[in-house]
């Protein structure tokens, strides 16, 4: 594959419209080549300048160049420069720039000022580089001149400006520039992807609740000498009660007949005989009884038997 076959291809593939066939002959093209250095990075809305240099790589000096520059996509060319006609073809901005400078042997030149930028969203597939080519001004003269040109290479229903600012200028390179090149060169742009914001997270709804300290416990009283201890029992408090009258009470329950209160003063505050100790009472008296009845029986008897 030569030269010119491969230039064509890889302009086709950027998405550029073919370049005109007498373009690529080496008589019209002479013996001026681009030079570009490294690809620039650049953020999304941001306008970077584009180091793109042209060398005179004869042994003769070469006088007066026009320059085509083209942007596709998502980059676009500022029209900044008067001696540069800027036309539109569908997703290609362009500029055919025409310097009237002496080249000589050997030295390379860079265009100053030399601006694109970027649309504010973009996405890395449609950042393409800056592409650059030479033309000589005898054969753009063929095609009708600057302006003339660039109508054919502007798109239809579009019209071709001319720059607002001041003339491009070529001045002696600064930047670091490939020290090879063509005819035509890409000038790479590197796209400076801003990292996404920290979306602060909600606090969740099942996070503990706040501990709320308890209360302080009263203090107890101060103890007052000569006063009752402030353990005594009050008087909301029951008595004790002693498991032999609960279990006299719990008789008196199941036999069926209630034990009457101890008089008061008369039996020192004893309490009345209940439940199984006034059975066991009864069943002596009854015993003590039965046996005075027998023994009464037998002392009549006796009496009588022994009566003269």
């Amino acid at each position: 594959m030569n030269t010119r076959t491969l230039l064509a291809s890889v302009l086709l593939a950027a998405g550029v419209a073919a370049l005109p066939t007498a373009a690529f002959a080496a008589e019209d093209m002479g013996v001026l080549h681009v030079r570009t250095g490294a690809a620039v990075p650049v953020h999304p809305g941001e306008t970077v300048t584009v180091p793109v240099g042209i060398a005179n790589v004869s042994d003769k000096p070469v006088t007066g160049v026009v320059a085509e520059i083209r942007v596709l996509n998502d980059v676009n060319l500022p029209t900044t420069f008067s001696n540069c006609r800027y036309y539109v073809d569908s997703n290609v901005e362009g500029a055919l720039c025409e310097f009237d400078t002496e080249f000589a042997p050997g030295k390379v030149y860079e265009i100053a000022g030399l601006q694109v930028s970027v649309e504010p969203v973009v996405k890395k597939d449609k950042l393409t580089p800056v592409i650059v080519r030479m033309l000589t001004p005898e054969w753009v003269k063929g095609q009708g001149g600057i302006d003339a040109f660039a109508a054919k290479e502007a798109g239809r229903g579009t019209s071709v400006k001319t720059g607002t600012a001041g003339p491009a200028t070529l001045v002696e390179a600064t930047h670091p520039l490939s020290t090879e090149g063509e005819v035509v060169g890409f000038a790479g742009l590197s796209l400076i992807v801003p990292p996404a914001p920290v979306v602060p997270t909600a606090p969740s709804s099942s996070a503990p609740a706040p501990t709320v300290p308890a209360a302080p416990s009263s203090a107890p009283a101060p103890v007052v000498p000569g006063s009752a201890p402030a353990s005594a029992p009050t008087s909301a408090q029951a008595p004790a009660v002693p498991a032999s009258a609960s279990a006299s009470v719990s008789a008196t329950a199941t036999g069926g007949a209630a034990a009457a209160p101890a008089t008061p003063g008369t039996g020192g505050g004893d309490l009345a005989f209940t439940g199984s100790d006034a059975a066991t009472v009864a069943t002596v008296g009854v015993g003590a009884l039965l046996l005075g009845t027998v023994g009464f029986f037998v002392a009549r008897r006796r009496r009588t038997r022994f009566v003269a």
